[in-house]
């Protein structure tokens, strides 16, 4: 490709940007009694100065069958042990309350007994990906995420003009990204444990199982007596 070309093509299809973003995180229930979720998410989505798109990696083995050694596949990892966000914190310190709350429904801090994940998780967390007139052009849908670290906050009579950052840092079972190619890949079904959910924002209309439809049957989970996932309309 000549400069030539890559000058017009990014002049015509553009280039991603890193301060285009926006984040979803979804209240646990076991705080919904406590906050506004609604009002809670979109001032931590107004208040968040940085995100990440988290990493993935294929776990590999040595195979040697004859000739030269092969690395094969054996396993996948989302980068699950940590993602970390920086959030502006507000006057009334209602974010900073928000994640010791949180934390408080991860680990009592009395008994000091761990709750169930139920109780804890947040069934959601988006990341997204906005272009210049915010329109979404990539996401991802991360899993089963908990609240497991807060940094501390420093004090200081001499920091007159600055604000006080948070850095919070969440684990998690697995993200899904969300975008017209991944969306549109088939899987095949093999045994599954529980049905397929036809996922009605699927573009292609196919049944096969996709990266959605797995989101759907493990994030919005409804069951019946037979623990068969029901049909969902999001």
């Amino acid at each position: 490709m000549s400069l030539k070309e890559f000058i017009a093509t990014v002049k015509t299809e553009g280039v991603a940007r890193p301060n285009r973003f926006r984040v979803d995180i979804m209240v646990p229930t076991s705080l919904s009694p406590y906050v506004q979720a609604p009002a809670m998410a979109r001032r931590l989505n107004l208040y968040c100065e940085s995100a990440n798109f988290p990493a993935q990696s294929i776990g590999v083995r040595q195979q040697r069958i004859y000739g030269p050694n092969y690395q094969r596949p054996y396993n996948v990892d989302y980068g699950g042990e940590g993602m970390t966000m920086t959030f502006n914190l507000d006057r009334d310190m209602k974010i900073k309350a928000f994640f010791d709350a949180w934390m408080g429904q991860i680990i009592d801090p009395i008994q000091y007994f761990a709750y169930h994940q139920k109780h804890y998780i947040s069934n959601r967390i988006i990341i997204e990906q906005l272009d210049e007139q915010d329109r979404v052009k990539y996401g991802i849908s991360i899993e089963d995420a908990f609240l497991r670290s807060m940094s501390l906050l420093d004090l200081n009579h001499s920091s007159q003009n600055q604000i006080h950052k948070l850095n919070v840092t969440f684990a998690y079972r697995r993200w899904i990204p969300m975008h017209s190619i991944t969306n549109s890949v088939a899987y095949p079904k093999g045994i599954p444990a529980r049905k397929i959910v036809k996922n009605p924002s699927n573009p292609t209309g196919k049944s096969q199982a996709s990266y959605l439809d797995d989101w759907y049957n493990t994030v919005k989970k409804q069951q019946d007596n037979t623990g068969d996932v029901l049909e969902i309309n999001p």
